[in-house]
């Protein structure tokens, strides 16, 4: 960072002097006998309050007044670790600038210069191709990990699955409540009236990757980990895609004609119906091959089904209708997609 502001200032005519501490340097150009002095701290590694700051710059001054110059302009680079460290110097000295060294930032109050020597445009640029260079390596670096996690996983389509749920829903509450109905209708959660009076029958699929709340994201990613990775390695990556997706708009368009025939306006979110398709799909793939999955009998999958239903019978808000439809549609998908292995 010093490096690239000291090759800055220098492509703007200023020469470094020698400075007594390594966390001072000082930049001076000569502008018709007026000393545009330019000094770059490093408060990170000082604790400097505003007399000891003070005291500083009048040291400095005086040092330029002793070489003969008259008039100077004196102007400070103070490099922070976070801006409410440079505060008190700031607020007090209009002939600063704060360096925010961890966002990479120039902060610059209201009291103090909007420019100093046309340095301003050229040091936020310099600030921004840091930026993009930090943050940019960073977030390659996460997509990277990503890719990793998702090519090496022995199921990249539920694992890809899941982390698009979390990203959703991250992304959801970032704005606004994801336990909020009518924020999360705005955003694409199934409603009966936007669907059969308007039209939007998008909502059968996107309403598939919101959640109520973090308790209901985590219940649906745990089960879609624990049973989409065994039905995944059964069907693989493509069937296992089109089985998700397909049990999810069936138990959705099932929740719909349920809500519909009970006259209920209720508005509808979740991976539950995909899900319940997935745990179908492991029902009938056991009953199906039953050396498929040999810790798994036909009757412990039924238990898991009747358990997870019961659960929603007697549970409140919970849209029992986009089950029993998944799960249907589960089993049904998984007799045409699924070929037993010889």
């Amino acid at each position: 960072m010093k490096e690239r502001i000291a090759a800055l200032l220098a492509a703007h005519n200023y020469a470094q002097i020698q400075s007594n501490s390594k966390e001072i340097d000082l930049f001076f150009r000569n502008d018709n006998e007026l000393a545009m002095v330019v000094v770059v701290l490093n408060a990170r590694a000082l604790v400097l309050s505003y007399d000891n700051y003070s005291q500083l710059m009048e040291q400095i001054r005086n040092m330029f007044m002793q070489k003969g110059y008259i008039r100077i302009r004196l102007f400070s680079l103070i490099l922070v670790a976070n801006p409410a460290a440079g505060r008190s110097i700031a607020v007090n000295d209009e002939f600063s600038w704060l360096v925010d060294a961890t966002s990479l930032r120039l902060v610059i109050y209201e009291n103090q210069m909007s420019d100093f020597d046309y340095l301003r445009a050229p040091l936020e640029n310099l600030l921004a191709e840091e930026r993009e260079k930090k943050f940019g390596d960073d977030k390659l670096t996460v997509w990277r990990g990503l890719g990793k996690l998702l090519w090496f996983s022995e199921s990249p389509v539920t694992v890809a699955l899941i982390l698009i749920n979390i990203i959703i829903f991250i992304w959801l509450s970032a704005y606004g409540s994801t336990m909020d109905a009518e924020y999360m209708i705005q955003n694409g959660a199934m409603y009966q009236p936007l669907v059969l009076e308007y039209g939007e029958v998008y909502r059968l699929f996107t309403c598939m990757f919101m959640h109520f709340g973090l308790q209901h994201l985590a219940t649906n990613m745990i089960s879609l980990y624990m049973f989409g990775s065994k039905v995944e390695s059964a069907l693989g990556k493509l069937k296992f895609a089109v089985l998700y997706i397909l049990s999810g708009l069936l138990g959705n368009a099932a929740s719909l004609l349920f809500h519909v025939m009970v006259g209920e306006n209720v508005a509808s979110a979740g991976a539950s119906g995909a899900i319940f398709g997935v745990i179908g799909a492991l029902l009938a793939i056991v009953v199906l091959d039953k050396e498929r999955f040999k810790a798994l009998t036909p009757t412990r999958v039924f238990f898991v089904v009747a358990y997870s239903i019961l659960a929603g019978v007697t549970g409140s808000g919970i849209d029992n209708s986009a089950h029993i439809g998944g799960l249907v549609a589960g089993i049904l998908l998984s007799c045409i997609l699924y070929r037993k292995e010889n």
